[in-house]
């Protein structure tokens, strides 16, 4: 897998403990770190900082600190001619806050207790200019205080109530958290410190501008050290090129070695899924293909389109076909209704060497059974649930229970909604947040089963297949039709994939 385009990700827990491993092994001043992170966010951005009035709102903890050392060298700079008023709540603060603290007092930045913001607030019909938000790190645990809600409240009612108002997040959103138990800050730019967090990755699809600011913790250092495999990571679109030289034909190859690939689905008057996956599969470079359908209609549908096919109605004989025996990947269940399919599961995890996607009407024959590395599972949320027999409330508990579920069963799962989630039988997670209202039409999932069974089937890892298929799919973003049909998306995705 490419060693760019994913970022490790560390839970709050983590992320604490890696910053007090980071001060206290690598003796790393916190003042420094503090000092270092609020520069790069400054450099980041100078021009709205210094072209706007700033509301600086600062927690007891050392995010405040942080928005006290950015404020700090805003104000240090003699282009600023704003207004600048920082509100800081009382409480024990460390050492590195005071000093901020001080620096900021000898400016010209008006500082009040954090519980005077109302009176401020209330002056205010609108405001135009940027609220620095450094009330809540990454050691905030719900439920929010009653003085913290209410400012969170107020700030979400300043950005509403102006267009000119945004808000800038340092390292995290105040009072947001996976669990999604708390009212949290309305976000437009979010800088993350020092190491990016399991949160910001759910979060950042929702802001106008992610920024990460590494300030020089020992990640990986820290990992060897306390014997950490953290292997939980937030997937980046690869670049067109680097998806195109992944998906062209060997100059010397042959239709197997191009891939191989068996169809199970297509059941009457739902064929259209699995004629759109097999598209998908050829038009991207697929050598040779093999459509087993419930329906003999749908065998005789596929080769009127295309006589060089082939196809032949779902028999008991299934695992019999020398085909079947031959290819690299199966791909059970596009269009085909439950009660039509009748192998039974012990077949399938007796085949060896070969990738077994298992979606839609096949899901309910392999649901909680112990399978093996070689099943992928792609259920959609209603699909998930059906197939656990539970619902979750948060992120949090999703998380869990994909987790938990791939586990117990041995088998890869790829959650696909409007996020994307991949946990491997390894206990690796891959998180893909793109949302793209492009691909929210029937028939994109259908896509997104070619695609991914094209990878496979040229013998690429699970991981590798399933983030070049996301970043294929994210070139639809582009498309100059507004909203258009899964036939056009793929048009247009495969044209662009190889001319740009």
């Amino acid at each position: 897998m490419p060693a760019y385009g994913k970022d490790r990700l560390f839970t709050k827990q983590e992320s604490k403990a890696l910053d007090t491993y980071a001060i206290e092994e690598y003796r790393l001043s916190s003042t420094l770190l503090m000092g270092v992170a609020a520069m790069s966010i400054y450099k980041e951005y100078e021009t709205e900082l210094l072209t706007s009035d700033l509301l600086v709102l600062c927690g007891s903890g050392n995010n405040g600190g942080d928005a006290l050392a950015l404020a700090h060298f805003v104000m240090q700079n003699e282009a600023f001619l704003q207004s600048c008023h920082v509100f800081v709540k009382a409480g024990k603060h460390t050492e590195e806050f005071l000093f901020y603290k001080e620096l900021l007092q000898r400016t010209n930045a008006e500082i009040y207790d954090l519980d005077s913001f109302f009176m401020y607030h209330e002056k205010l019909a609108s405001f135009s200019g940027i609220v620095i938000d450094g009330l809540l790190g990454i050691g905030f645990r719900p439920p929010l205080s009653s003085l913290y809600e209410k400012v969170i409240e107020a700030c979400n009612r300043l950005r509403a109530n102006s267009q000119y108002c945004n808000i800038l997040s340092l390292d995290v959103a105040s009072g947001y958290s996976l669990a999604g138990t708390a009212p949290y800050i309305h976000v437009d730019y979010l800088a993350e410190i020092g190491i990016r967090k399991m949160q910001n990755a759910f979060l950042k699809s929702q802001v106008k501008k992610h920024s990460f600011h590494s300030i020089g913790f020992p990640i990986a250092s820290y990992l060897q050290d306390k014997h950490q495999d953290r292997n939980v990571f937030a997937l980046q679109p690869l670049e067109r090129k680097m998806i195109a030289t992944y998906s062209e034909r060997g100059r010397i190859s042959h239709k197997f070695s191009n891939g191989s690939l068996v169809f199970l689905g297509g059941s009457q008057g739902m064929q259209g899924a699995i004629f759109s996956a097999q598209k998908a599969f050829h038009h991207l470079g697929g050598g040779i293909s093999k459509l087993f359908s419930p329906s003999a209609s749908t065998i005789q549908s596929m080769l009127s389109q295309d006589e060089s096919m082939m196809g032949e109605v779902l028999q008991d004989s299934f695992f019999a076909d020398p085909f079947v025996k031959k290819s690299a990947v199966l791909l059970l269940g596009p269009g085909l209704r439950p009660e039509e399919f009748s192998l039974p599961s012990s077949g399938f995890t007796r085949l060896s060497g070969k990738k077994i996607i298992v979606d839609s009407g096949a899901l309910d024959t392999f649901k909680q059974l112990e399978l093996n590395d070689n099943f992928i599972l792609t259920p959609h949320p209603g699909e998930f649930k059906r197939l656990i027999d539970a619902d979750h409330s948060n992120i949090e508990e999703l998380l869990t229970q994909l987790q938990e579920y791939v586990k117990i069963c041995k088998v890869n799962l790829i959650y696909r909604s409007n996020f994307s989630i991949l946990c491997t039988s390894l206990g690796e997670v891959f998180i893909w947040n793109y949302p793209n209202e492009k691909l929210a039409v029937m028939g994109s999932g259908d896509l997104f089963l070619g695609i991914l069974s094209y990878y496979l089937s040229k013998k690429y890892t699970l991981e590798l297949a399933f983030h070049l298929t996301q970043s294929l799919l994210e070139l639809s973003r582009t498309s100059k039709l507004m909203y258009p049909t899964a036939v056009e998306i793929q048009k247009y995705t495969f044209h662009r994939l190889y001319h740009g």
